[in-house]
């Protein structure tokens, strides 16, 4: 019987820490002083080995060096309000922020130069709320701004930042992204719960998509030329994120890991989305295979942000945390296959655990009550 409850115990601890987290590692944010914070979005330039994130606390773009597998604080460029969502233009070496106001805010990324993480200038939208997300177009070198608030599309001219159209679209716009294989802008709509396909370069809209089940459609991340993209759904009565066919404009798989995801990305080196929302009720990371489709694993972080950034050359995730004492960025290796218990399993596993326990200490009670009865002594002394 002993070793029966001792395997149940064993088998108990072990599944615990089957689930799990790798190490993660923190870099502070000195300006914050650990208070917490809020972020919207976060952005690896690849080009100049930065980590860029949207920091509504500090008004500012903060700024890290990640030429090496752990972050290094290097400055937070202020822009006045609160940013938004991040694009990088590699081949211009800018980065531009959406801010809430309407304008667009770009800074100097290229290491080399005296101005590198600066405020190079404002574009003002005919935005008056805000300038929500972002995206770049490489072809045609143009950053479309979305402003969820106002309902309206941006095309910006990247190199002379000035803006060169926009097209007026139901309030709730969230995340556009370029698919460079048709040179079509594809962007989610919350409210609407509706996905739109337009022409960049005529500010055309060819397409609106009806999701087709609840969803509120936020974060976007797409596949180029493959046609498959994956929606996060922010809407609370849900707990899923979506599969989502580019070239059919219809649903193709129901993702059940990731919940409330605000923010999603594409690496094409690593050919994984990698999604940022909430695990059983908890902050995390997902990843998924481009082809097939399917979940590799979770990184349960409690960060309490929904933000995620990925770095191909060192394969780091990055994702900052507002959570009292953990406030900063998180940095940690992509999971493989973490174990994905269900939310009651821990409890139960735990629960179970305590039951063998108390079984072990009842059973040696019970045989060594016996043994003084036996002899002839007290039960008790």
């Amino acid at each position: 019987m002993f070793r029966v409850l001792a395997l149940v115990a064993a088998a108990g601890f072990a599944l615990v820490a089957c689930g799990s987290a790798d190490r993660i590692t923190r870099t502070d944010i000195p300006p914050l002083g650990g208070a917490p914070a809020s972020y919207d979005q976060a952005l690896i330039d690849p080009s100049s080995h930065r980590l860029y994130i949207a920091d509504a606390t500090d008004l500012g773009v903060d700024v890290f060096d990640v030429s090496t597998p752990r972050a290094r604080y290097l400055t937070t460029v202020k822009v006045g309000k609160a940013p938004k969502g991040l694009a990088a233009a590699p081949d211009l070496h800018k980065v531009f922020a959406g801010l809430d106001g309407g304008a667009v805010a770009v800074i100097e990324s290229d290491p080399t130069s005296p101005r590198v993480d600066t405020l190079l200038t404002k574009v003002q939208t005919t935005a008056q709320k805000n300038v929500d997300l972002v995206e770049y177009d490489p072809t045609d070198r143009l950053l479309i701004a979305a402003s969820g608030d106002d309902g309206l599309l941006t095309s910006i001219d990247a190199i002379r930042n000035v803006p060169v159209g926009h097209l007026s679209l139901p309030a709730g716009l969230e995340q556009p992204r370029y698919d460079m294989s048709d040179r079509l802008i594809y962007l989610t709509n919350l409210k609407k719960n509706e996905v739109y396909s337009i022409d960049p370069r005529r500010l055309k809209l060819l397409h609106t998509w009806p999701v087709g089940m609840p969803c509120g459609a936020t974060g976007l991340a797409l596949d180029p030329g493959s046609g498959q993209a994956v929606i996060g759904c922010t809407d609370p009565t849900v707990a899923y994120s979506l599969a989502w066919s580019l070239r059919d404009g219809k649903v193709t798989q129901t993702l059940n890991e990731l919940a409330d995801v605000d923010q999603a990305v594409y690496d094409s080196t690593a050919k994984r989305f990698f999604l940022a929302g909430s695990y059983s009720g908890k902050s995390a990371v997902g990843v998924y295979t481009a082809t097939p489709l399917q979940f590799q694993a979770v990184k349960i972080t409690t960060s309490d942000s929904r933000a995620v950034a990925y770095d191909p050359a060192n394969k780091v995730l990055y994702t900052p945390s507002r959570h009292p004492g953990t406030v900063g960025v998180m940095s940690f290796s992509v999971p493989n296959g973490e174990a994905r218990l269900p939310s009651f399993i821990t409890p139960l596993i735990y629960l179970l655990i305590l039951v063998a326990v108390g079984v072990l200490v009842w059973y040696y009670g019970q045989k060594r009550a016996r043994a003084r009865r036996l002899a002839g002594r007290p039960l008790y002394s």
